[in-house]
């Protein structure tokens, strides 16, 4: 193809010339002839038999008749329909078909290519009404073979880190493609899938009877010969039971499996399955399905029109790109590849563990005020009224508006991930010992006050009157526990950043911190007569109270880092799980694969181009 510019506002020029440079019947000196060609219908690719299809006619060019007669029709296929390449061999006598055809399409495929087949029939019989009537079924037969078309699948740069990232997060990574299971098996080798030194079999199954499972089959994707017949289809593989091993299985497999009465292994086979090739929308939709129903929480990256379906279904879909795809996934990627996966992990991760900081805090602090409430009217006192808008207002408002800035955390993934339930024991047991400690501080601060010396009771009144130093006592230490709570339900690595690094949050804890002390230990005029404190005489009394504060939020953290996120999330809770109980099936899958030995009965192995046949 040529462009010729023409003028500044015209369009330019193009012209088609063949690339092997037949000579002009009339000009055999000329060096290239130009051949009208019109596209006069064209099918849309099937999936069923993965072929598109182009009706092309040449009109009024000698060299065109010659070579391709009137009108043709060229279609592109999955090289696996073999059988609709072969001409009549009755009228030709001879196959057009090579007989090296699947030695060539595995050569290829193996190293990862995508291979196309393209084949075309001469329609000299077919009249022009009959031409516009006729199905792709009435084409798609007596079609001769042209060649190959060798596509290179690169990897991107970022696959393999990607995916590496993700297998060391404990995060299944499989593949679901449309493409030949051959260049699936390929690709997943070379990005890191399929580890060196795992095994990796294609599973096969044929449908019996209308009440019997389908049998299945196991066999080796790699084709290890034997070595005393290096000729020999099948060897025998001995099995261990230490062994690492993945599976494969095309669109006809999955579709036999899923249909009927299924197979007691399917569910096995899906936690043990990586690459899932030749899968139609609908099997990719059907796909994601089942897994969520094993309890897999699932995330799909798609780019095309086929993904739609899965990407829709999905706990979370990511398109790769901004065309039919990202109209069904809550979620498209600037970049088009997989290194946003990580990313909108760790983003999920971070909101949802900021979320249930907010909940925590929004809890204890409401418990906190309670307490404070219960312990003076105890003495039928109470916080005063602009006690309550000083903590509501400037405490709580302002710390509840920056909780949320922390960013994700940007190092490696983490192997757990956070609590996905608010009524999972880890956040329970968190709310539950920080509210004790809080209680705790609170009643000390209440009777310490109480013993001393210079202590004036509260006397009740009809002015609701409530300065006092119980009052000063409670509102005091529970102003450093209000802004405590924040510091410690902020969690830092591995699921956020640290605190110190959400600026606003953080400067906004230091001023309040030295907002508290001041009202504590020495407040002058307004704020002393606003809040209506009664502060005692005695500084050492206000100064244990500024430190009771400081024991608080440093025992407070302690108790979240140390007790609740080592001891009993980390220690103690792995220990009690009863993956019997849980509500993922999965776990449950692996516990028995992991233990059985003698499954799957690998007994030998085939020949990598007979894995598509029809069964």
């Amino acid at each position: 193809m040529g462009a010729s510019p023409q003028g500044a506002n015209e369009e330019p020029r193009l012209s088609y010339t063949r690339a092997d440079r037949p000579k002009d019947a009339g000009d055999p000196t000329a060096d290239y002839v130009s051949i009208p060609l019109s596209s006069d219908r064209s099918y849309h690719f099937a999936m069923t038999g993965k072929t598109f299809e182009v009706l092309t006619s040449g009109r009024g060019h000698p060299s065109f008749d010659r070579l391709l007669s009137k009108c043709v029709v060229f279609a592109r296929m999955s090289p696996e329909q073999k059988q609709l390449l072969v001409e009549r061999l009755q009228e030709l006598g001879y196959h057009v078909v090579p007989h090296d055809f699947n030695e060539v399409l595995e050569k290829y495929t193996e190293k990862g290519y995508r291979v196309l087949a393209v084949a075309h029939r001469r329609l000299d019989s077919f009249k022009y009404l009959r031409l516009q009537r006729a199905s792709r079924e009435e084409l798609e037969t007596s079609l001769t073979l042209m060649g190959l078309i060798v596509l290179e699948n690169r990897l991107k740069p970022a696959t393999g880190p990607v995916i590496e990232e993700l297998k060391l997060a404990r995060v299944r990574v499989i593949m679901v493609t449309g493409d030949n299971i051959l260049t699936a098996l390929s690709v997943a080798r070379e990005c890191g899938m399929v580890a060196a030194g795992e095994e990796l079999y294609v599973v096969g199954a044929s449908p019996q009877g209308a009440n019997e499972e389908p049998r299945l089959s196991y066999t080796r994707a790699d084709r290890p010969k034997d070595a005393g017949d290096p000729t020999a289809d099948y060897v025998s593989i001995p099995l261990s039971s230490d062994r690492s091993y993945h599976f494969a299985m095309t669109g006809k497999t999955f579709e036999v499996l899923t249909s009927g009465r299924g197979h007691p292994s399917f569910d096995r086979l899906l936690s043990k399955c990586v690459v899932f090739a030749r899968m139609s929308p609908e099997q990719k939709q059907l796909l994601v399905e089942r897994l969520q129903e094993l309890g897999y929480h699932v995330g799909m990256c798609g780019d095309g029109a086929n993904d739609c379906g899965a990407l829709k279904a999905a706990h979370a879909g990511i398109s790769l790109s901004e065309a039919e795809a990202s109209v069904a996934s809550p979620f498209t990627s600037k970049t088009p590849d997989i290194s946003c996966v990580p990313t909108l992990i760790r983003e999920g991760r971070a909101a949802l563990v900021t979320s249930f900081g907010v909940f925590k805090y929004m809890a204890a602090y409401s418990l906190t005020q309670f307490v404070s409430v219960m312990l003076l009217y105890s003495i039928d006192c109470n916080l005063t009224d602009f006690q309550f808008l000083f903590i509501d207002l400037v405490l709580i408002t302002l710390l509840v508006t920056f909780f949320g800035n922390t960013r994700a955390h940007d190092g490696p993934l983490n192997k757990r991930p956070p609590p996905s339930a608010l009524a999972a024991i880890a956040p329970v047991l968190s709310l539950l010992l920080q509210v004790l400690l809080v209680i705790a501080f609170q009643v000390a601060a209440f009777f310490f006050v109480a013993d001393q010396s210079w202590f004036k009771p509260f006397v009740p009144n009809d002015a609701d009157e409530y300065a006092s130093h119980s009052n000063y006592a409670v509102y005091t230490v529970s102003s450093f526990q209000y802004v405590g709570l924040v510091v410690i339900f902020s969690k830092g690595a591995p699921y956020r950043m640290p605190i110190y690094t959400n600026y606003p949050l953080s400067g906004l804890v230091a001023a309040l911190l030295a907002m508290n002390v001041y009202l504590t230990v020495e407040p002058q005029g307004f704020f002393r007569s606003w809040l209506e404190l009664e502060v005692p005489e005695d500084h050492g009394f206000r100064w244990l109270m500024v430190g009771a504060g400081v024991i608080y939020i440093l025992m407070g953290f302690l108790v979240e880092l140390l007790l609740v996120g080592w001891f009993v999330s980390h220690k103690c809770l792995p220990r009690f799980h009863q993956v019997e109980r849980s509500k993922k099936k999965f776990l449950l899958i692996e516990k028995s694969l992991a233990t059985d030995v003698h499954w799957p009965p690998i007994t030998g192995c085939i020949r990598m181009n007979t894995i598509d046949s029809p069964p």
